[in-house]
């Protein structure tokens, strides 16, 4: 069977349909006309086959004198004429027409076909063609427009995080500002009687230097004890050792508040660190209750720990967010306590208030950024965001657990080599 091919390259007109009058060369040519020939040889003998233009198309033999012919038709219509010598029989050449015109009709059909389903194949061709152009230019478009959303993703992205950042410096700005107002207060109430002390000194020194002046001026003793007597200096020195206390006391309250101060920023110490822990929660929380008239009771129960390798400025602040978020659930009847234990090596860090708690619908999101129970302007949702932050860092995990009406406890758990 012969090679399918595409109408344009059949050698047909273009724009040529299967359904179309076609020429006895276009019927033939496709055919074994040698064998062809030898049978109309062996019903007619020498024989020629011309087309309707009387052009030659093939033969057998020579025919000499005159001839006989019969039109070779196809559709009711002659396409050509076999030509045999006049003295053959006219039955057969008749024969040898109707076996050409049964092959020809034959052929026809098969060429229509051929065309015909060159033609289908040719349809669908051009059809995947525009298909395929059509999906070109859908994927140009499709990564265009990925390329855009990628872009916008990412600018997105970009200003999120740079908003996240900014709220983040806020918040911490803000953790700063309360840390200094209670710092603050706290320093103010040993600085006030510091000061009253050191004023009441200058009055005694004055009076100390009255009775000087009385006695370089020659005083006799009974003068000067009278001096004494008016200056009532038996007080002033025995109020002045009381005084003296008072504000030594008062310096070493402001030492500690300074050491305390020390600890949580770690101001003294690398990024990483071995640290005592116990040490870092004492400052924290010595600091989150500073400032605070009425506040819940802050209780430590810590237990005998490891010093671990860590960030001591991040644990701190691990500390400091998690006791503010529980003095701000917790009213001042209530009661905040801390532990500390080691448990299959890790060190284990619980604080528990017994504040209001948080609903069963809300706990799932208060690791969310951003998100808070508290009134609004009154915490930006980024405590706890933090604190889940510090603790993965630490390769460590955090746990939440509330009842609403009964407080809530948070769990943390540091692994040793973190």
């Amino acid at each position: 069977m012969n090679e399918i091919r595409l109408p344009q390259e059949a050698g047909a007109p273009a724009g040529a349909v299967f359904d179309r009058d076609r020429s006895l060369r276009e019927l033939l040519e496709d055919l074994p006309m040698s064998e062809i020939g030898e049978a109309i040889e062996w019903l007619c003998g020498p024989y020629v086959l011309v087309d309707a233009a009387g052009g030659h198309h093939s033969g057998r033999g020579t025919i000499a004198g005159g001839h006989a012919e019969v039109p070779v038709r196809w559709q009711a219509e002659p396409i050509g004429f076999l030509r045999a010598p006049a003295a053959v029989e006219p039955a057969a050449l008749r024969a040898a027409g109707d076996l050409l015109e049964a092959i020809i009709a034959s052929a026809a059909r098969y060429a229509m076909a051929r065309d015909l389903h060159s033609e289908s194949v040719a349809a669908d061709y051009e059809a995947l063609q525009q298909k395929h152009a059509q999906l070109v230019a859908s994927e140009a478009r499709y990564r265009d427009l990925a390329a855009g959303l990628e872009r916008r993703v990412a600018e997105q992205v970009k200003a999120l995080d740079n908003g996240y950042r900014q709220v983040y410096r806020a918040e911490k700005l803000a953790s700063v500002g309360r840390l200094a107002a209670g710092v603050a207060h706290e320093i103010n109430n040993p600085i006030g009687f510091v000061h009253s002390n050191l004023a009441t000194a200058r009055e005694y020194v004055e009076k100390f230097q009255r009775l000087g002046e009385a006695l370089r001026a020659g005083a006799q003793g009974g003068v000067a004890e009278a001096r004494w007597r008016e200056l009532d200096l038996d007080y002033v020195l025995g109020d002045f050792s009381a005084l003296i206390e008072e504000s030594i006391a008062g310096a070493d309250r402001i030492a500690a508040i300074v050491g305390d101060l020390r600890r949580a920023a770690n101001i003294d110490r690398s990024e990483e660190a071995l640290a005592d822990v116990n040490e870092l929660i004492q400052s924290a929380a010595a600091l989150a209750s500073n400032g605070t008239a009425a506040h819940p009771r802050i209780q430590l129960q810590l237990g005998s720990v490891s010093r671990i390798h860590c960030r001591p400025a991040q644990i701190s602040e691990l500390v400091r967010n998690l006791l503010v978020n529980s003095i701000a659930a917790t009213s001042a009847g209530g009661e905040i306590t801390v532990r500390t234990e080691m448990a299959d090596s890790c060190l284990v860090l619980e604080v528990a208030d017994t504040g209001e708690g948080i609903a069963p619908d809300t706990l799932p999101r208060v690791f969310d950024p951003f998100f808070t129970t508290r009134a609004v302007g009154q915490g930006t949702g980024l405590g706890l965001t933090v604190c889940r932050d510090i603790v993965e860092a630490h390769k460590g995990t955090i746990d939440l657990a509330s009842e609403p009406g009964r407080g809530t406890t948070v769990t943390v758990r540091i692994p040793p080599a973190c």
